[in-house]
């Protein structure tokens, strides 16, 4: 489930509202997934899913709401099952001005009945990008993978520039909160 797909998105201003779940869903394999063809499976949850570039010309607010509950994997020893959830991903973020969005992201639910189970590979972000540019993060990001699944608020991996500060010389700014 995913509440935005794209290559590229750009906009002016970005205040808007997506909701995606990815709930009761199973994964089965018949005796054909008995060699290492296709290796991985993957279910993917996602507010924003972009496979290139974000860019705001102005502030990024808005809610993204990400629901990834009671999903079952399969781990067999040829492949890799995963359940990936997303808030906002992206190869780059860049956002003129100051990043004020509400991201929630929610893999985990005490009760064992509605919990995911039996996946070789769990991992929930808020914001997951190589590059992350803004002036800085005022918002929320609240990111729940409970025990079985890492859990990163913000996650930018490039290792040069992973986040800069448009400004010259400053810092990237957090002025909001991040819950993981």
């Amino acid at each position: 489930a995913t509440g935005f797909q794209v290559t590229n998105l750009k906009a002016e201003d970005f205040q808007g509202t997506i909701i995606a779940n990815l709930t009761g869903n199973k994964l089965v394999l018949d005796n054909n997934w008995n060699t290492a063809t296709n290796p991985d499976v993957q279910f993917i949850a996602a507010g924003i899913n972009a496979s290139g570039t974000i860019t705001s010309a102005n502030n990024f607010g808005g809610v993204i709401s990400v629901t990834n509950l009671g999903n079952v994997g399969a781990t067999i020893a040829l492949h890799t099952s995963k359940l990936l959830s997303y808030g906002i991903k992206a190869d780059a973020f860049n956002v003129n001005g100051m990043i004020e969005a509400e991201i929630y992201v929610n893999a985990y639910d005490q009760d064992s009945e509605k919990g995911n189970k039996s996946w070789n590979v769990q991992s929930v972000f808020g914001i997951k990008v190589d590059t992350l540019k803004a002036d800085a993060f005022s918002g929320t990001i609240s990111v729940n993978g409970g025990t079985a699944a890492p859990a990163f608020g913000i996650y930018a991996s490039n290792y040069n520039c992973g986040i800069a500060s448009n400004l010259a010389g400053d810092a990237f700014d957090i002025n909001g909160t991040i819950y993981s």
